[in-house]
This record gives structure tokens, sequence and C-alpha cells, in this order.
């Protein structure tokens, strides 16, 4: 019995070890009419951020070490490879980026989409890129 309960223990244990942190972006998307534009609001948390703006870079980004000039650069080219709106599957609207927020080990992302008039169902497309339609109300 004795055995059997150090077995158990020693299972746990390695169960714990593999696991890890699991985090999830939230991207919230308003469409204002009179703008005729998309409003979107992303929280990605900073550690998943700040891996995201290095990819490419010659040194790890980290945003105490970064002037605001150079995180809104690199936030922007991070957006435009890895989030389109658009009408139809392939097309990428422009996105204007208009801002970041933190918020404790996160940070808000704030960017616009400008939307071509009279459209009935526009697309998102993220970094897997599937193609999730939606209805603007």
């Amino acid at each position: 019995m004795r055995h059997l309960l150090v077995f158990c223990a020693l299972c746990l244990l390695s169960f714990a070890a593999m696991a890890h942190a699991y985090h999830a972006s939230i991207m919230d998307v308003q469409y204002n009419p009179k703008k005729q534009q998309l409003e979107v609001a992303l929280k990605v948390f900073t550690d998943d951020f700040e891996k995201a703006l290095s990819a490419g870079q010659p040194n790890s980004v980290t945003f105490d070490k970064l002037t605001t000039a150079q995180v809104s650069s690199l936030t922007t080219a991070l957006l435009q490879r890895s989030v389109a709106f658009g009408t139809k599957p392939g097309e990428a609207l422009p996105l204007r980026f208009v801002g970041i927020e933190k918020d404790k080990d996160a940070h808000w992302v704030y960017f616009s989409v400008k939307m071509p008039p009279g459209l009935p169902l526009p697309s998102i497309c993220a970094t897997a890129c599937y193609w999730i339609p939606f209805r603007i109300r």
C-alpha cells in the first residue's frame, strides 16, 4: 500500500511539473456607424506581447526599455502581419493604431479599421487566418 501511495504522489508531482500557464487574448470589436469604422480593443498578456514584438528583432523586446514611439512602431507592424479585416478572404483593409494601455499583467491594444460604406458582412482574419463572418448591428 505504501508503494502505491508513493507512486501516486510521484505521478501527481510529474503532472504538476508538466503544467504550464494558459493565456488567452481577448478581442472586442465595435462598429461605429458615425465614423464607419470598426473600433478594436485587443487584450494581450504582457509576456506574450513582448515575445510577439521580439519576433524578427535582433534583441528581446521589453516595454521598460522602449520609447513610446518604438512601442507604437513595433505594435503597428505586429498588427499588420497578424490581424486582418476585410470584406472577403484575402483582403486586408488598413489598420490605424490608436494606442496601448497597461492593465496589470496584460496590455490593451487599441486600433481602428475604416470600413467601406454599405458593407453587409465583413470578415475577420487573425493569426490562424480562419475567416469568421460576423454581422454589423
